[in-house]
């Protein structure tokens, strides 16, 4: 789900670099942050409707699509129209979290395809209340702020949706620590991924405990001379 081509024509690599999309292997990549000028969820949401189109791909457009994301998240209105997309289109869309995952991108993760979401070992995870500016005057600053709460309202109850824990535990885990980063292993604990993406090495296994190191005094005499 998450292969490299060795072999990849200068076309292909220029697609990636520009507009994240490798048309081959069906796969698009989700990097960077949602809305502002860069918007790459409009990238993604294109490369999206170009791959499940049946007038462009007749025999393949059913055919899964894998979207790698690498995100510090976003807008919470690019996030939903990303969402609605996943949610409401025929064709699989297989999610592989790498590098960080966090806010808005948390919930694109798991939106995937249940039983192909994964992620890379070292990938972190980070879900949290989330925070705008608000600004206007006295009603327009209280109806944003109205609108900031129900939208954050709907993020936890969509990951409930898609994951083990109830939106209540996800509110009161993130809310606690002001951001929740979590690693893969709890990532699969959660329910946010189905699978971590194996390495190629047999590596030794890292330990989840945190390293304690005991300092030593050291008394050093200097040489009279």
């Amino acid at each position: 789900m998450f292969n490299t081509q060795l072999k990849e024509t200068t076309e292909d690599l220029l697609l990636m670099h520009e507009y994240g999309v490798n048309v081959k292997t069906r796969t698009v990549y989700l990097m960077g942050e949602f809305g502002g000028e860069a918007d790459v969820v409009e990238m993604t949401l294109a490369n999206l409707r170009h791959l499940t189109s049946e007038a462009n791909f007749p025999n393949d457009h059913l055919k899964p699509v894998t979207m790698v994301i690498d995100s510090p998240g976003g807008e919470d209105i690019a996030m939903f129209h990303l969402y609605d997309f996943m949610i409401t289109c025929k064709t699989p869309i297989r999610t592989v979290g790498t590098g960080e995952v966090c806010s808005a991108a948390a919930l694109i993760l798991v939106a995937g395809e249940k039983g192909f979401r994964s992620a890379t070992p070292n990938c972190m995870y980070m879900t949290h209340k989330g925070k705008s500016g608000l600004g206007g005057d006295d009603d327009e600053i209280e109806a944003q702020a109205a609108m900031q709460a129900l939208n954050s309202d709907k993020y936890w109850k969509l990951l409930e949706r898609h994951t083990i824990l109830k939106a209540s535990q996800w509110l009161s885990k993130s809310k606690h620590k002001g951001e929740l980063w979590i690693d893969v292993n709890t990532m699969l604990e959660y329910g946010v991924i189905d699978s971590i993406v194996p390495m190629a090495k047999d590596w030794p296994a890292l330990s989840t405990k945190k390293l304690r190191t005991k300092v030593k005094e050291v008394e050093v005499e200097d040489d009279d001379e």
